[in-house]
Parts: C-alpha cells; structure tokens; sequence
C-alpha cells in the first residue's frame, strides 16, 4: 500500500519541496467526517470502512463530466497554436475521468468547527462526526492479508473548486464546481491493482481507536438522548464523545 499526492492546504506550498516541518504540519491537518449512526456503528464493532465508488455517489456531479463542462470550446481564430482535435481531446478526458468514477472514494471536510449543512446532509438525525487528522487516517488503515493482495494506492489530495480544467489531467478527479466550495473537501481515492469493480464500495480494515480523535453527537439528536449516546460511546469504545453544540429549538 502506498500514498501519493499530500495535499496542498497552502496555496503557495509546493509539495515537491516540503521541509519535514512541512509535511508534519500537512500530516497533522485536522479533518472530519459526517456520517450516519448505523455506519458509525458497523464501523467501531467491525474495525472496518464502508467505502463507496465515486459512480454510486448520489450526486450526478460525481458520476459524470458536468453538463456544464462538457460543453467546453477550443480557441478558435488567427494567431493561435495548432489545437488537438477537439473529439480526439474529449475522448481522452472522458476516459480518463471514467477511470477515478470508479475508483473508491473516501470524502472528509477541512472545516474544523461544526457544519450545520454537513449535518444536514451527510449524518441524518442520528448522525455523528468523526474529528481525526491525515496522519491518524493513514496510521489507522491496516494491512491485512486481503488488503495486501489488493496492492492499494491511496491518491490524497484537496478537492479545488475553481470550475474545471481540460489541461490538469492529473488532478483532473480533485475538481469540483464553485457551488461546492463550501464543503472545503478532502479525498482520498483508492486505486486498486486490477480492480474488477463487482460491487459499488469496498472495505478497508481499519483501527478506530488510531483513527478517532473524538466522536460528536448530531445536533438533530434530542440533548437528553445525545448526552447518554455520547456516554455510551465512551464506555463501549473509550473514545471521546460529546454532544454538538449547536443548539436546534
């Protein structure tokens, strides 16, 4: 199993060039993640990660070029370089871009105080989230005999959300629409060596307790019911747990 792709949290970084100083500070970025009960659940008494496909995510956005971008132009006019054949060019990006929509797909958030929308969105009323750090994540992942066999590469990268471009088709599965910069997202895409795509998510051993930083109860969860839930957690698991702090009347 290897990691490529540190991510670039500082826009005048160059990840090429990172003192250790450096990528310990990268290591150490704290992130989140927004789920629902039952997955939190499955994942503690497991020790495992439901992970999805990118094409069996909800959002059409994450299955498909965007409309929006599939309608991209070539420079037209006097005075301008030889162009590639403009359907050569899109059978290339669509090809490649099919290639990451089936890869498993684990999405985290930058944004280290409470979202309300990320609750909304992503843990339901019985959700949880999941406070951890890039260096916790890559340490909690274990190597078993399956996962060895599988010979995993791990792309780690933060999503830019600048529109998208035709010419970085190396980060090409790292962009998203403005509308989505909100989520201030980070990804992390399983790329598995002769992967034959039968089922829609994978499983990827992990150690919760290397993982979990601390556990954060819902807000939608009733205050007398998150405070024994939060309890609960930390008996069960010795892990931290504490209700939100979002007040919903």
């Amino acid at each position: 199993m290897t990691f490529v792709n540190l991510p670039d949290i500082s826009s005048d970084s160059n990840n090429s060039e990172l003192t250790t100083e450096q990528e310990n500070a990268l290591l150490d970025t704290p992130i989140r993640r927004y789920i629902n009960l039952n997955y939190f659940i499955e994942m503690m008494e497991c020790q495992r990660l439901y992970v999805n496909r990118r094409k069996s995510f909800e959002d059409n956005n994450e299955r498909y070029i965007p409309f929006s971008w599939a309608g991209f132009f070539m420079p037209v006019g006097d005075n301008i370089p030889p162009q590639p054949d403009k359907r050569q060019y899109w059978d290339k990006i669509r090809n490649e871009y099919s290639n990451w929509v089936n890869m498993p797909t684990l999405c985290w958030t930058l944004t280290t105080q409470e979202n309300y929308l990320m609750w909304k969105g992503y843990a339901d009323e019985n959700g949880v989230c999941i406070v951890s750090t890039i260096r916790r994540f890559i340490a909690s992942i274990q190597e078993n005999n399956d996962f060895k066999k599988s010979k995993c590469t791990i792309h780690c990268g933060q999503t830019i959300y600048n529109g998208f471009s035709t010419t970085d088709e190396e980060n090409l599965p790292f962009w998203k629409g403005r509308e989505f910069a909100s989520e201030n997202e980070l990804r992390f895409y399983f790329e598995i060596e002769n992967d034959k795509c039968e089922d829609n998510h994978i499983f990827v051993p992990i150690d919760c307790f290397t993982l979990i930083d601390k556990v954060i109860i819902s807000p939608f969860v009733r205050p007398i019911t998150a405070t024994a839930l939060a309890d609960m957690i930390c008996n069960r698991y010795k892990i931290n747990a504490s209700p939100s702090k979002i007040r919903i009347n």
